[in-house]
């Protein structure tokens, strides 16, 4: 009995840290997407030796290509465009709680604009990307920026930083 009561116990504390395994938090969640999208862009443009658009919309949806046909890749050498492989990662919407306060690219404010464009490179370089998320429930802000030369994202949590991208 002694043992069944210890294993209780332990299980009963284990429900919190299960409960946030499965289910993120809203900002979490948002920045991991937005990431797993920008890596995926990058991949597809090094592994197919071809320019991949991520696109933006003023509605919170954010693709890989966006061209024709929705979720599209479009290789020069190919003039049809290409599905990108049926999984997760290849687009996806912010939270209904998550806004994005700016969003630029190469240095262009697109926050009010309907598309915005992000380019990856063969070369495993993209345009530069600085988004900056806020959850206004909260208070809590968050950005995305990601490297050019190496076309990684780094999640940025520094107040000052994020202030200075949304001027």
């Amino acid at each position: 009995m002694i043992v069944v009561g210890i294993m209780g116990i332990i299980l009963t504390m284990s429900v919190p840290l299960v409960y946030k395994v499965w289910h993120r938090a809203p900002m979490a969640q948002a920045l991991h997407d937005v990431t797993e999208v920008c890596s995926n862009a990058r991949r597809e443009a090094i592994l197919h030796g071809h320019q991949v658009d991520l696109v933006f919309h003023g509605d919170g949806r954010y693709e890989v290509g966006g061209g024709i046909g929705g979720s599209s890749i479009v290789s020069p050498e190919m003039p049809v465009a290409v599905a990108p492989p049926a999984r997760s990662g290849y687009s996806g919407r912010l939270p209904e709680n998550i806004g994005i306060v700016s969003i630029k690219i190469d240095g262009r404010q697109y926050r009010d604009a309907d598309v915005g464009r992000v380019r990856f490179f063969p070369n495993g370089t993209c345009d530069e990307l600085k988004i900056v998320l806020l959850q206004p429930d909260n208070g809590e802000s968050r950005g995305i920026f990601l490297e050019v030369t190496t076309g990684l994202a780094n999640i940025e949590s520094d107040r000052a930083l994020l202030s200075a991208e949304v001027r």
